[in-house]
């Protein structure tokens, strides 16, 4: 059931920052919900409104359909880097990009030699992190959480943690990281399908 008015309830604000829808499927069956959340920003009930995407054939269907949105969630990672050809388009229409699924369900904390044969094309990339992991003496997380943080086009990062301590532990570390151009230079070639 598509409900701002309730969400307005809930929450006991006057108006929202961003909705997002998260399926895409539901969206291209009521796409006129559309021109609901864009009347609801004209009347300044919320901010902004988009997409939380998995799949960049979605992103080409909304681009090559001309559908408004101006928000943007997205998977982005080292390893995935679908969406990033698509960056500077959605910056030139004024799309807020917040990136998700940067530690890849922990994929990157992984034993390599642990991990089945899915993961085979990724194992010896997992494999290089722990190598600069030990010769810049910081955390593979850092080194995730960097890669993200330092793309212009990137505006927010969303994190899974499981305490206020793990992410306060994130942000400490990233904080101290002085010179990121001796590991960004290499993270171009991590892609990986």
């Amino acid at each position: 059931q598509f409900s701002v008015t309730g969400s307005f309830e809930n929450i006991q604000n006057g108006s929202i920052y961003g909705i997002l829808f998260h399926d895409f499927s539901q969206f291209r069956k009521n796409s006129s919900y559309i021109k609901q959340l864009a009347e609801y920003k004209e009347k300044g009930q919320i901010k902004k409104y988009g997409f939380s995407l998995y799949f960049a054939k979605d992103l080409e269907y909304l681009l090559e359909n001309n559908i408004p949105f101006d928000l943007l969630q997205i998977p982005f990672s080292l390893f995935d880097q679908r969406f990033v050809k698509y960056f500077s388009i959605l910056k030139d229409k004024g799309v807020e990009i917040h990136a998700r699924s940067i530690f890849l369900n922990g994929l990157y904390f992984q034993d390599p030699s642990a991990l089945p044969d899915h993961f085979k094309a990724c194992k010896h990339k997992i494999e290089w992190l722990r190598e600069l992991k030990n010769e810049l003496s910081i955390e593979i997380s850092t080194i995730c959480l960097i890669h993200v943080a330092i793309n212009e086009y990137i505006d927010k990062l969303v994190i899974g943690v499981r305490s206020a301590v793990e992410l306060q532990r994130n942000i400490l570390n990233l904080e101290e990281v002085n010179d990121f151009s001796s590991i960004t230079m290499q993270f171009e070639d991590l892609a990986c399908v």
